[in-house]
């Protein structure tokens, strides 16, 4: 086709030599998108005038129609025009575009459930994204229209998913099901299909999560219970017998080499997290969570006390009743050990609470300060502390960080998957605190803190292994390092971890360490296969979730790493890690609106995080927007800490991204390949995604084939989707060959994603295994 039109999402037409046509502006887009959605039929033009200009004179409105027509001139030229225009219609040749509407639908009658799921995947976003708010007339019409479409789309999804189901093929169902539900968390018939998916692959508790989760919007939002069909469906699931329990002896050569030609087939996972119930939900604050199979014993309750106030500080009273909610709607529904009191609570429950939430606020010059602590219900000692401030005109974004920075503690510590002993002293359980306050953000910090828990309790198998991870994360973070002390850091790791799983062999972090420190290509299908049995093991594990998200991401299966990054961020929603690392891979994978939502949130979450910065600033760099990038740039308070050399040659790129024009990209390629041969491999992988994007394809390979062998955390960065152009290429190969992928590709039998791009020059999969075997 000459031409392709995304509708979902941000409007845009692109030609078939790759260049962008959409029109600047917004009532111009608005003329071509709904022509566009009338093909076949024409559009009158006094239908475009009633709609974009109702509100001016005849004559104006014509002479507005005109200017928007001679926009979009360049569609409307040549001798195969896009767009046709007459003195009374516009409409457009539907043989001369595609579309992803057409696409879908295509797909549909095809029976291609993965086809489907994978353009659902990359086009969540609503219809005609961004031209609401033209004119009451348009939006009225769009609203409609999106409607139809969304009701269309979702039609689609649960046939295809259903037939999928019906076929055996539950995991495209369940697929499926969760694009549906990250659309509409409400949708009963999406939660049902992703139910019955997971309870036909064996993954009973993951149903019954999803169940929970329904049950809790439906509640919370909505003020009713899941319909009788769903909650059929849900009493209909039953657990699978539980595998035998893992055992770790030594360094796990016991592993297998989990290859197409070998992998034994898996057994239905025994997830160990008990269903979910959610009993009550009072409009007074107090909130309890029953969980089936949960005794009193296996809970904690919390008392959130009113905080203290100076007289007549009224915002200092509104952040602590506020807080009381955040907290509540944080924690229940995602965590089956912790339960919340307030001073609605019966004095006689208030009384028997296990731990305190309380503190002091107060207001001066415009500041709102927080002083809170979390104290030991039987005898008041404290256990941890913090302190906040922020604009007392902007409580919200004060209590939101309160309560994120809270909820992420006490979920570590005391939640259902803190397996700490259960005569622990006060003073160990204050260094696991205070530990668990460090893990998503200082690991250096954290290995101290879970260091000295260690030393105290050497039978407390989850503070060891977090230990063994924090060790692992040190070494790759901690600067001035020699690597001889890296090496000794991940072996100690190693063995601790082996030592936790020994003691308990349910410990997540524990397998992200052992996974971690079973590096190289050449092993990565044992540390494929250790991560998967850590998710069965503790399959509320976000850490690991993760770690699996950067372990195939780093070969290029980008589609699968999407859907663990997504369900890391789900399982734990308070760290900044997770969610900076779902935005990147949404912002590289062209979702680049759901990337900037999270962005955003982090941000308002976690302000002073480096992580966090460090992805605003590299997303808007790299696909977003080149002038607010530089603008952080040149901001110090804002600025990732880039040393001069390389926001030198950062500097260099954005300049070339914002002007375009052929003098600016090669003065910029021209200085990137001088300080070449000054770069660490770091900066050389730098400036060959720079010259990437610049189109200087034969610089990038140049550069390409004087990068050695790297370490496979750098893989992820071949497969970003603007590193397209460098994939294409069949030079792409001997540099993949030199990186280790393609024997590993070869060994396995399992291709990258990339291999389905139309626009490659070369036969995938075919010249993969030639070039392996060269």
């Amino acid at each position: 086709m000459p031409y392709c039109i995304r509708l979902f999402g941000p409007f845009a037409v692109i030609a078939a030599d790759g260049r962008e046509l959409t029109p600047r502006g917004r009532k111009a887009c608005a003329v071509l998108s709904y022509a566009v959605l009338c093909a076949p039929k024409p559009v009158r033009r006094e239908r475009l005038i009633g709609l974009l200009w109702g509100d001016r004179g005849e004559e104006q409105a014509r002479a507005s129609l005109r200017q928007a027509l001679h926009e979009l001139r360049p569609l409307s030229s040549g001798k195969a025009p896009l767009l046709l225009v007459d003195r009374a219609n516009i409409h457009i040749d539907s043989s001369r575009f595609g579309s992803d509407v057409q696409e879908l639908r295509l797909l549909a009658a095809r029976g291609d459930a993965d086809g489907v799921a994978s353009l659902l995947d990359d086009s969540r976003d609503e219809l005609l994204l961004g031209l609401l708010g033209v004119t009451a007339e348009f939006d009225e019409w769009l609203l409609a229209e999106r409607a139809r479409y969304r009701d269309e789309r979702r039609a689609i999804a649960t046939k295809l998913g259903r037939a999928a189901l019906a076929g055996g093929d539950a995991e495209s169902a369940r697929r499926l099901a969760r694009l549906m539900l990250a659309t509409d968390p409400f949708d009963e018939a999406a939660a049902r299909l992703a139910m019955e998916a997971c309870a036909a692959a064996g993954d009973i508790a993951d149903a019954r999560r999803i169940f929970a989760r329904l049950e809790t919007v439906l509640r919370r939002d909505l003020d009713v219970a899941p319909s009788p069909t769903t909650l059929a469906v849900h009493d209909r699931l039953r657990e699978p017998d539980p595998p035998s329990t893992p055992v770790l002896r030594g360094v796990p050569a016991a592993f297998p080499d989990f290859t197409a030609a070998n992998r034994p087939a898996e057994k239905p996972r025994r997830l160990y997290l008990p269903a979910v119930a959610l009993a009550a939900v009072l409009l007074t604050g107090l909130v309890g969570s029953y969980w089936h199979g949960a005794t009193r014993a296996d809970k904690h309750m919390l008392l959130i006390e009113q905080l203290h106030a100076p007289a007549g500080d009224r915002a200092g009273l509104l952040l602590w009743q506020s807080l009381s909610n955040d907290l509540t709607r944080m924690v229940v529904g995602s965590d089956t050990a912790l339960t919340f009191a307030d001073q609605n609570t019966p004095p006689k429950a208030r009384a028997a609470a296990d731990y305190v939430v309380t503190g002091e606020t107060q207001t001066n010059d415009g500041q709102l300060h927080a002083a809170l602590r979390l104290i030991s219900g039987r005898d008041r000692t404290i256990l941890w502390s913090g302190e906040f401030s922020g604009p007392a005109d902007k409580i919200d974004a004060l209590r939101q960080r309160m309560a994120v920075r809270i909820a992420d503690v006490l979920v570590c510590a005391l939640g259902a998957r803190s397996k700490r002993p259960a005569d622990i002293d006060p003073a160990t359980l204050r260094l696991f605190l205070a530990g668990c306050e460090n893990w998503h953000t200082d690991w250096p910090q954290a290995k101290n803190f879970f260091g000295q828990v260690v030393a105290r309790r050497p039978d407390f198998a989850q503070a060891r292994g977090m230990y063994a991870e924090a060790l692992n994360l040190s070494a790759g973070a901690t600067n001035g390092l020699r690597p001889e002390d890296r090496t000794a850091l991940r072996r100690q790791a190693r063995a601790e971890a082996l030592t936790a799983l020994q003691q308990d062999p349910h410990i997540g972090a524990a397998y992200q360490a052992l996974a971690a420190t079973t590096g190289g290509l050449e092993h990565w299908p044992q540390r494929e296969a250790i991560l998967r049995k850590g998710i069965a093991a503790d399959p509320q594990a976000g850490e690991l979730e993760t770690a699996l998200t950067v372990t195939l991401g780093n070969v290029g299966r980008t589609r699968e790493s999407i859907e663990h990054a997504e369900r890391a961020s789900a399982l734990d929603p308070f760290a900044p890690v997770y969610a900076s690392n779902l935005a990147e891979i949404y912002a590289y994978n062209g979702r680049v609106s759901d990337a900037d939502r999270l962005l955003e949130q982090a941000n308002q979450y976690w302000p002073d995080e480096y992580y966090t910065s460090w992805t605003r600033f590299e997303v808007a760099a790299r696909v977003g927007d080149a002038t607010q990038a530089k603008a952080m740039l040149e901001d110090p308070a804002r600025n990732p800490g880039y040393r001069p050399q390389y926001a030198g040659l950062w500097r260099r790129f954005l300049d070339a991204r914002i002007d375009r024009s052929p003098a600016t990209i090669d003065q910029a390629a021209r200085a990137m390949l001088a300080a070449e041969p000054q770069l660490s491999v770091h900066g050389r992988i730098e400036i060959l995604q720079h010259l990437v994007q610049l189109g200087k394809i034969d610089d990038a390979f140049a550069v390409a084939m004087r990068i050695p062998p790297v370490s496979p955390e750098w893989g992820f960065l071949w497969f970003r989707d603007y590193m397209a152009p460098f994939r294409a290429d069949p030079r792409f190969l001997p540099f993949a060959a030199k990186q280790g992928l393609l024997p590993l590709w070869s060994r396995t039998n399992r291709w990258p994603d990339f291999c389905r791009e139309r626009a490659l020059r070369y036969r995938c999969s075919v010249t993969i295994q030639a070039n392996a075997s060269a």
